[in-house]
């Protein structure tokens, strides 16, 4: 494995605690440890299937999307390497934009609000499938093109 994901362990799958929405999931709490600066693709993929492995069969679609046009207009490939780093107790929200801090190609940006913070996630209905709500991982240009509401951490003060 490319890192090591636990969620909070006072939750099993199927029992009273489990997500119920999107918004729900994204404020879970869990631990990630990336010691071998795994690609972009790969730790997201991998984060993504750790959850569903944490939680079984959730009560709402659940996938996280690298949007790979909207990153290749801007430069950015889905092999991007984030680096390592570890994240204790941390939402699973914050885990994402931590990601996105990380793997964007300017390495000089003060945080995910920096405007020079290119990589963003938000939630948004999935492109394939309007009427389900997906995790997008876009560009900051694409999110405002797309008229994308960027989570609170991505805005700029």
């Amino acid at each position: 494995l490319a890192f090591a994901s636990q969620r909070n362990p006072g939750h099993q799958a199927g029992l009273p605690g489990v997500p119920q929405n999107l918004e729900a999931l994204l404020a879970e709490p869990r631990d990630l440890a990336v010691s071998t600066s795994p690609d972009l693709i790969i730790l997201i993929n991998n984060l993504q299937q750790e959850i569903r492995d944490d939680y079984g069969q959730l009560p709402f679609d659940f996938e996280i999307r690298l949007m790979g046009n909207d990153l290749s207009k801007e430069g950015i490939t889905q092999n991007q390497r984030p680096g390592n780093f570890e994240l204790k107790q941390q939402s699973l929200g914050d885990i994402l934009t931590k990601i996105m801090v990380e793997a964007n190609p300017d390495k000089n940006i003060a945080g995910a609000s920096d405007l020079n913070c290119k990589l963003v996630w938000v939630i948004a209905a999935d492109p394939a499938d309007a009427s389900r709500q997906i995790v997008l991982i876009t560009t900051r240009s694409a999110a405002a093109a797309n008229s994308y509401q960027l989570p609170p951490a991505f805005v700029g003060d």
